[in-house]
C-alpha cells in the first residue's frame, strides 16, 4: 500500500487543514456547542486536535492506540504550542 504522506507531520498538516477548512465550519453551521472539552477518539496523527485547539478557547483531547502516531501527535501539539 502507497502512503499519499510522506511523513506523520505531513499527514497532520494535512488533517489540520482539512478541520479549519471542513470540519470546523460544519460544526459551526449544525451549531455544534463548541464552548467546552472536546476529545478526538483515534486522533491518528493530531493535526485535527490541533486545529481545534488552536482556533477554539477549549481544552481538547486526542487518544489513539498507535504509540507512534501519539508521539507525532504530542511533538506537533509542542511545536505550535497547543498544550495543556
Amino acid at each position: 500500500m502507497q502512503h499519499r504522506h510522506e511523513s506523520g507531520r505531513s499527514y497532520a498538516a494535512y488533517q489540520e487543514k482539512v478541520t479549519e477548512q471542513h470540519l470546523l465550519p460544519l460544526f459551526r453551521r449544525l451549531q455544534v456547542p463548541l464552548d467546552r472539552p472536546i476529545l478526538d477518539v483515534g486522533c491518528n496523527k493530531g493535526g485535527c486536535v490541533v486545529a481545534l485547539a488552536l482556533s477554539l478557547d477549549v481544552p481538547v483531547h486526542g487518544v489513539d492506540i498507535t504509540r507512534a502516531d501519539l508521539e507525532v501527535a504530542r511533538a506537533l501539539a509542542a511545536e505550535v504550542g497547543a498544550t495543556n
